[in-house]
């Protein structure tokens, strides 16, 4: 080969030859892609997936979840799904007006009551109580839990007034059927004295609650056998219990509580057409 056949091949680049597991960058450089660690799914390199991984028993338990929570919310009956919006409608209408101005005595009175309580002092000796002593020592966990405001002592009266909503639906459908007891839960839920009061720092929607949380229970036990029996009726005379002592007028509840609890004796000594056994 000639010297100038020599040079002209010395001046001229070689074309690179391929890189295991690289790439030509613009400048004709070759480039290597870093290392995958052993042991390592792609899955968990950034920016890199891993096509056909099988999925973890985790991703299967919660989309197994989902599927049988989709397919319990279509088996439930429309008047379920009625109480359901009837209670959530009533839960906002009783959030809304929460921070509103104070305008009734008795609601700042038994606000410093629970101001009182909180700063270490008793109730009935350096705290003024004017009603039975449950209505303040049931509002007073709400108070200290939400903030010691007028508005986590309201906040407790808004869960009262939703245990009451649930107790009157359950004694409807427990008399007349579902549709009953969605009645029965959308006229208390838009009765405008109880609305009003729900929101109220006052005694009588946790009385009221409770009476007839007391009421629905007594309702329940002639309908139900066995063990529930006897803890439905000792749930109804803890509510009639606690609701007295929230206000003393919850009294009148004795009796259509004592005639549900006395109803299964009441059978066991008439038959069908009324006649003793």
């Amino acid at each position: 080969m000639s010297e100038g056949s020599e040079a002209a091949g010395a001046g001229t680049p070689e074309a690179p030859g391929p890189v295991p597991g690289g790439a030509l960058d613009n400048a004709g450089r070759a480039t290597v892609d870093a290392p995958t660690p052993a042991g390592e799914s792609l899955a968990n390199v950034p920016g890199t997936t891993a096509a056909g991984d099988a999925p973890t028993a985790d991703t299967l338990t919660l989309l197994w979840r989902r599927v049988a929570l989709m397919d319990r919310a279509r088996r439930l009956a429309p008047s379920t799904w009625a109480a359901i919006a009837i209670g959530v409608v009533a839960l906002f209408v009783r959030l809304w007006p929460l921070g509103g101005i104070a305008t009734d005595y008795d609601e700042g009175v038994y606000w410093q009551s629970l101001r009182a309580m909180a700063a270490g002092h008793p109730l009935y000796s350096s705290v003024f109580a004017s009603q039975p002593p449950f209505f303040l020592a049931g509002v007073y966990p709400f108070y200290l839990l939400f903030g010691q405001t007028l508005v986590a002592a309201r906040l407790g009266i808004v869960v009262y007034s939703l245990v009451g909503l649930a107790a009157i639906y359950v004694a409807g459908r427990a008399l007349g059927g579902r549709w009953i007891g969605v009645l029965a839960l959308a006229l208390l839920a838009a009765d405008p004295t109880y609305l009003r009061e729900s929101s109220t720092l006052q005694a009588e929607v946790p009385a009221l609650a409770l009476a007839t949380a007391a009421v629905a229970l007594a309702i329940l036990v002639p309908h139900t056998s066995g063990r529930r029996r006897p803890a439905l009726a000792l749930g109804a005379g803890c509510a009639l219990g606690l609701g007295v002592g929230a206000k003393l007028f919850d009294i009148v509840a004795i009796v259509p509580v004592a005639l549900s609890l006395l109803a299964p004796v009441g059978r066991a000594l008439v038959d069908a057409a009324g006649r003793p056994r």
